[in-house]
């Protein structure tokens, strides 16, 4: 029984069958508060066994006040069996149920698709405004973020957590094949480029990935989107002792084709003694589970995983290998200088590609002479417009100067104005978390 209601009230409730009856009377002489008042609130728990992203009608029959002496108007309700803010359907929180909330505000779209007659505030109206607006979206990239990262400050209070133990629901869809090249090598100190890739990818445009490494031998320098995702706009990464996690996703989805997710970069800090180190794709998750996997990743020895074979030979400059990597796509120190297989035959020989691989090129730092040392390539200063060498040499000169009768007055500020706006400034800024 609600608060509202007169001290001393009774209440008759029975239910079974999918339906509750309910009876209030309050003592004679007491009437209820004017304005809106809970009468009852019902408690009520969803079966383990209840069909995810179903839903009913919560109709309220023969309503009864004062015996019928008062007139009466019934409001039904919405009962939807899916977690808050799964606008997805999946069962969990990725940086697509905040694109899919994006797309709504922009309208782009008018609702969520895996829930197609309901109204999307139900499902993702987290500040509580009535209405889906940015700050929703950016509330629910914020919690895909806590689940990527671990880090607690971006766990939103106003989702609750999401069981323990729950996984993507079951995929429907065509069956892509995810995986990680096996033939890539490297030697201790080099900075390796490890393509995830997809094939095919038709109608890719969300990604969620774990992979798991050997911390003692690699230590991840940096993760960058792929060559099929470089205009996904949502983008986080994050790694802990070994497992790497990365979610992304974009407002458009690829046509066709097959080719890169993510570019993972690892450092070689050491080399096990059989020589190789395994890149465990341990579980990947496309469109929010509507493209099917096979095989599917799981943890442990399968088709998907990658492999690198080490060499404890020490390299002094950086040496590059991946898949789809050029001196463009992969800069940094002395490895700018790379030599392209295309322009240098021994290049070539050791960048000949397996059958079947996805196009592995190794690019490598060809041999130097005795006493020569690797340089950035000189780019020699263009000269300087006469026109502006003349300005700047008579800049100070004010006969010269067009300028130097020129007089600028500024008002004092209005310091409680501005303070306002900086506050606002600060508050949005604090309530939005800028994708990585």
């Amino acid at each position: 029984m609600a608060g509202a209601i007169p001290s001393g009230s009774a209440i008759d409730a029975t239910y079974g069958g999918g339906s509750v009856t309910v009876r209030i009377t309050t003592p004679i002489g007491t009437t209820l508060s004017a304005g809106a008042v809970d009468l009852v609130k019902l408690v009520a728990t969803i079966p383990d066994t209840a069909p995810y992203r179903d839903k009913q009608i919560l109709d309220l029959t023969e309503l009864s006040l004062n015996n019928g002496a008062v007139a009466v108007r019934d409001d039904d309700g919405l009962q939807v069996v899916a977690y808050f803010g799964d606008t997805s359907g999946n069962k969990i929180i990725t940086t697509n149920d905040s694109q899919l909330v994006a797309n709504v505000v922009v309208r782009r779209d008018s609702g969520f698709a895996a829930y197609g007659t309901v109204d999307p505030v139900l499902l993702a109206d987290v500040n509580g405004s009535g209405a889906l607006d940015s700050l929703d979206s950016s509330r629910i990239l914020q919690e895909a973020a806590w689940y990527t990262t671990g880090k607690v400050s971006y766990n939103r209070a106003e989702i609750p957590d999401l069981p323990s133990g729950v996984t993507a629901s079951e995929p429907v869809g065509p069956d892509p094949f995810v995986s990680i090249p096996t033939n890539l090598t490297a030697r201790q100190g080099d900075l390796v480029a490890v393509p995830i890739t997809v094939t095919p990818a038709d109608g890719l445009t969300s990604a969620q990935i774990h992979l798991a490494y050997d911390p003692t031998v690699l230590r991840l320098e940096e993760v960058r989107r792929g060559d099929l995702t470089t205009d996904f706009n949502l983008f986080i990464y994050g790694a802990n002792d070994g497992l790497l996690k990365i979610d992304l996703s974009g407002t458009t989805s690829v046509t066709s084709g097959s080719g890169g997710i993510a570019l993972a970069l690892f450092r070689v800090t050491g080399v096990p003694t059989a020589g190789t180190t395994t890149l465990d794709l341990q579980w990947v998750n496309l469109n929010d589970g509507h493209l099917v996997l096979t095989p599917a990743p799981v943890p442990g020895v399968d088709p998907t995983d990658g492999r690198i074979a080490l060499s404890d030979t020490t390299q002094t400059a950086d040496n590059w290998f991946g898949w789809g990597v050029t001196p463009e796509t992969v800069t940094g120190g002395v490895g700018s200088l790379l030599v392209s297989p295309a322009t240098d035959p021994v290049a070539s020989k050791r960048a000949a590609k397996p059958e079947g691989a996805p196009g592995l090129v190794q690019w490598h730092i060809p041999p130097l002479p005795p006493g020569r040392h690797l340089t950035g390539p000189e780019k020699k200063p263009a000269a300087a417009p006469s026109w502006l060498t003349g300005f700047v040499t008579n800049l100070a000169t004010a006969e010269d100067n067009p300028n130097a009768r020129i007089k600028v007055a500024v008002p004092p500020a209005e310091s409680g104005r501005a303070t306002l706006a900086m506050g606002r400034l600060s508050e949005k800024l604090i309530d939005t978390l800028m994708p990585i």
